[in-house]
């Protein structure tokens, strides 16, 4: 009696394995069904000199990189808006990666700058993609980036 309880054991604890095994790769095999790859982009930026308002600056911002999906290409932040009152500052904007082939990809970021101890600024926050035209239509995906700005301005995006 003991023996067939032991089997019983044993066939139920391969049986839990067996399907853990199974369940594990159909998730994984569900989530590459759904598009979901991981995104890192690097880009060096020039910023053109800023305009002034009432506590707020807006600034555009040109910069070159490559990135994954993107290869090298081109990435631009226009308008984007910085309050000038208390740090951590509030900074936000629309921006456009260009890949070569001229295909746009289109996204949002929002976060905070900081100036740093060795002047300029450091900066965070998250992003959204939200489209574009050819290979990126109909696109999505979402992270947090950040950098650092003096003259030069480094921004790394990462996520999905």
């Amino acid at each position: 009696m003991k023996r067939k309880v032991y089997v019983l054991v044993l066939v139920g604890l391969t049986l839990l394995l067996v399907l853990a095994v199974f369940g594990s790769q159909a998730l994984a095999n569900g989530r590459r069904s759904q598009n979901f790859m991981p995104f890192k982009a690097e880009y060096i930026a020039h910023p053109e000199p800023p305009e002034f308002g009432d506590g707020y600056m807006l600034l555009v911002i040109p910069g070159e990189g490559e990135g994954t999906h993107l290869g090298k290409s081109t990435w631009l932040a226009e308008s984007m808006r910085v309050d000038l009152v208390d740090p951590p500052q509030p900074q936000f904007s629309e921006m456009v990666f260009t890949v070569s082939n001229g295909d746009e990809l289109y996204g949002h970021f929002s976060g905070f700058g900081r100036p740093n101890d060795v002047g300029g600024n450091y900066y965070w926050g998250g992003y959204e993609l939200r489209g574009g035209t050819g290979k990126f239509e109909g696109a999505s995906g979402s992270g947090l980036y950040h950098g650092t700005c003096r003259e030069i301005c480094t921004v790394t995006f990462e996520g999905n």
